[in-house]
């Protein structure tokens, strides 16, 4: 695990889309599995993940634990013979347009939603008509405890703006129908 990417006394506010917050115990910008799985094992504070920031107000009191942000490593896509894998850091509106481009179908209402696909996807993000529930396959990610996690569609319970996947699980990858 790369100490540089854990900075203490981290300003909050630069990861809010309202530059609003106070600061936060640790901040940890992650950059692949090994080393969050690493960080989870380890970690003896609480944690808060952070994706874009589009729809989080962080308190000016700060945070008392460690703050996730998953970085370039899980802003990856790519597309198989019948499905597209999206790292949970991507933003929706580049996972629409990267399904455009592959003429890959059903990913247009992800254009005009903020945020990440891990958290559009924990909170069944939709518009249109749609949401996650309607393109999701499998999801990859991790437990709290360090432990690694996969639910495939049929573990997931998908509710109006929420669904079944804990608090205690980090998204870190998910496939889509293709």
């Amino acid at each position: 695990m790369d100490k540089k990417n854990i900075i203490e006394n981290y300003d909050l506010s630069k990861n809010s889309w309202f530059g609003l917050g106070g600061k936060a115990k640790k901040f940890f910008l992650v950059d692949n599995d090994n080393d969050l799985e690493n960080f989870l094992k380890v970690k003896n504070e609480d944690i808060f993940l952070v994706g874009s920031g589009s729809n989080v107000l962080f308190r000016d009191g700060g945070y008392k634990g460690t703050v996730i942000k998953l970085g370039k490593g899980f802003r990856k896509m790519e597309i198989n013979d019948d499905e597209i894998v999206s790292g949970a850091g991507v933003l929706k509106s580049q996972l629409s347009s990267f399904a455009l481009k592959k003429s890959v179908s059903g990913f247009e209402f992800l254009s005009c939603i903020p945020g990440t696909i891990g958290g559009g996807l924990t909170m069944n993000a939709g518009c249109f008509g749609s949401d996650f529930s309607k393109i999701v396959k499998k999801v990859y990610g991790f437990y709290l405890s360090g432990k690694k996690g996969v639910l495939s569609y049929s573990d997931i319970d998908f509710n109006y703006r929420r669904t079944s996947i804990s608090n205690d699980f980090v998204v870190t990858k998910v496939f889509f129908k293709a």
